[in-house]
């Protein structure tokens, strides 16, 4: 029986690191999935502003985020092979072990049997106990025979469970291996939809330079557009701070300046999913050299008619048609006010109390530069500040 107590070690260990596997495996699995539908949703995004002709630029953002999706896909499958890699080593190093276990106990249980056959004349089991002398040693010899039978009986039962053990463990090895071999498949597939998306975007990225004339000077008309409506905005929401004194609760006003203080950095978005096609502040222009971007908003490319919704509970205070841009919606939770910017079918009306995730209208999408992208800013006080990092994680 001192064999059969690491058979039985061995077998727990396994059935262990299997559940553990198994857990690590759905977290994997999650990631993976979560990867797999941001790249689908990207990719929507990317065939619709092919079809619609929209900003190439913001093409670009997208097929950079593709890109960077992609690279995290093909790294996280090339780890997952390495780590099945590593487990498929040690179940083989388990196997061996117990084959080399299986030798010997075959050997052991084999020497008995022989041992046995040579002296079945001789040790007979009633033969060798009637002939004995005396009760004392009939006993003796009772006791002897049934230890025989019972070694001879856990022998036999020791070989069956490391077979049991070993084949068990194959049959995990083999699964294991399947499973690498489907990763391994989908990591060059993977491979090769990350190199012919660096073709495209690289070809893109050439067309542009060639038009960078062009370019340049439709930048500078949506940067003098974007100028004016911002001061457009700041010019209302100034009108609305004064006007804020003269009307409405003031307690209910200042705690919603404390909510949304307090939530920094977990608002929820605007929009249920998005990727981000122009940050907030001062960077450089994805193409043109030399040429400085500054933004009071964030761009949130969207799949068509998405709906916008507050990112905070608080009420309409301006609903402002923009020529040429559609709806600027301006929410006013206390001190802080948001806006978003290329609205239509708006669902509220100025002073409407509005909560938290409530829809407010949709996203423009039509044949414009400006389809399909959602403008967010956020004031503080006198100030606008990245509504980056007032959002939380995304969620649904």
């Amino acid at each position: 029986m001192k064999i059969l107590k690491p058979l039985y070690l061995i077998l727990f260990i396994s059935v262990f690191s299997v559940i553990s596997a198994q857990n690590n495996k759905k977290s994997v699995q999650k990631k993976l999935m979560d990867i797999r539908l941001e790249i689908n949703y990207t990719q929507k995004l990317i065939d619709e502003t092919k079809s619609s002709k929209s900003e190439v630029t913001g093409l670009l953002v997208l097929l950079d985020k593709q890109l960077r999706l992609r690279c995290s896909l093909v790294s996280q499958t090339k780890k997952e092979v390495d780590v099945l890699g590593g487990k498929i080593t040690k179940k083989k190093v388990v196997v061996a072990d117990l084959n080399n276990n299986i030798k010997r106990l075959r050997e052991e249980y084999s020497n008995l049997i022989r041992y046995s056959y040579r002296n079945r004349q001789s040790y007979n089991a009633l033969m060798f106990v009637f002939a004995s002398k005396d009760f004392d040693q009939a006993y003796k010899r009772l006791k002897y025979v049934t230890n025989m039978i019972e070694y001879q009986r856990s022998k036999s039962d020791e070989l069956k469970e490391a077979l049991k053990s070993v084949s068990f463990e194959l049959d995990k090895l083999k699964v294991l291996d399947s499973e690498k071999r489907k990763l391994l498949s989908s990591h060059k597939s993977e491979l090769n939809k990350l190199h012919n998306l660096k073709g495209e975007k690289q070809k893109l990225f050439v067309n542009l330079e060639k038009n960078e004339r062009s370019l340049k000077k439709k930048l500078k008309k949506k940067q003098n557009e974007h100028k004016s409506l911002t001061k457009t905005l700041e010019r209302i929401i100034q009108r609305e701070r004064v006007a804020a004194r003269s009307k409405g609760d003031p307690r209910e006003l200042a705690l919603m300046s404390k909510e949304f203080k307090k939530l920094r950095g977990k608002l929820p978005w605007p929009v249920r999913k998005g990727v981000v096609v122009e940050k907030f502040g001062q960077h450089r222009h994805l193409v043109l050299k030399r040429v400085v971007v500054n933004r009071d908003d964030i761009r949130i490319a969207v799949a068509k008619d998405a709906s916008v919704r507050a990112i905070h509970r608080g009420y309409v205070a301006k609903i402002q048609y923009i020529p040429g841009g559609n709806v600027a919606v301006i929410i006013k939770h206390g001190d802080y006010f948001t806006v978003y910017g290329n609205v239509v079918d708006v669902l509220v009306k100025e002073g409407d109390y509005v909560e938290a995730k409530e829809m407010i209208g949709s996203v423009y999408s039509g044949s414009s530069d400006e389809s399909s992208v959602i403008s967010l800013r956020i004031m503080e006080k006198s100030k606008w500040v990245d509504p980056l990092k007032w959002l939380g994680k995304r969620k649904k």
